[in-house]
């Protein structure tokens, strides 16, 4: 679900377990009009080892939900808590899927690890970045990087890796009311560019997927070894402006480069 993060362990910041509210059981009541006596019963049973139990897999009814949620998400804002190696960063953004390519306006740390925080425009297929200080306080173009980070589009990718699913029961995210499942995910089937190069995988990844009443994923948390990323979205099929910086307030990505010498 995002590249460039680490490796594998457990998933992140679940709700208590008392937030949750298991599905009912769909379990058939015992006949209780059964002719077979207890000692018949008995004979049966006897050296007869105990059935493993079944798990039942929710992925029709994931999958459905999950691709109607998915279809009507036009615009959305997103907040990812990412960590790793202990430390933690912070991405917000807002996003607009009626444009194409997609435009996207978001923050984020210096991938440098300085305190410098990044603010960023991707809009028909530019990259603008204001790094402030470090770029005269104005914006840097540049038209090799026009991908945004997309929540959805990972999303989309990764459920062609998805093993099995499994629904946990009832929860409230911010107070939205969502259904809770665990995911699993093969990362050999995951697109090429899903995870970074050299990352050392699992042979399952755990996913944890929250989705509304409208099937909309409304968080989804995911730990492979020391890196951790917990996403939440919010605030679905709100206007949202996106519009490019003033022409004076644009740098070539020359011009930056020149004022770093």
């Amino acid at each position: 679900m995002f590249s460039g993060c680490g490796t594998r362990g457990e998933d992140v910041a679940a709700p208590e377990a008392s937030e949750v509210s298991p599905p009912a059981s769909t379990e058939a009541e015992p006949d209780t009009q059964d002719s077979t006596s207890p000692a018949e019963e008995s004979e049966d049973i006897a050296g007869q080892d105990d059935p493993a139990p079944v798990f039942e897999d929710d992925s029709e009814a994931f999958f459905a939900q999950f691709e109607q949620g998915l279809a009507t998400v036009q615009t959305a804002e997103y907040e990812m808590l990412l960590w790793d190696s202990g430390y933690p960063s912070i991405f917000t953004g807002v996003i607009d899927y009626t444009r194409s390519p997609i435009a996207a306006a978001l923050t984020m740390p210096a991938p440098d690890g300085s305190e410098v925080t990044i603010q960023a425009i991707a809009l028909d297929g530019v990259f603008y970045m204001n790094m402030g200080e470090r770029s005269q306080h104005k914006w840097v173009e540049a038209t090799g990087l026009t991908e945004p980070y997309d929540p959805i589009g990972d999303m989309r990718n990764f459920s062609q890796a998805i093993t099995s699913v499994v629904l946990e029961g009832t929860v409230h995210e911010e107070g939205v009311p969502a259904e809770r499942y665990t995911v699993m995910v093969d990362p050999t089937k995951l697109p090429a560019g899903e995870v970074e190069p050299g990352t050392i995988l699992p042979e399952e990844i755990k996913y944890k997927i929250y989705l509304d009443a409208e099937g909309r994923p409304i968080r989804s948390a995911v730990t492979i070894g020391t890196t951790s990323a917990d996403i939440r979205m919010r605030n679905f099929n709100a206007p949202v402006t996106i519009d490019a910086p003033f022409p004076d307030q644009i740098l070539s990505f020359e011009e930056y480069q020149g004022s770093l010498d």
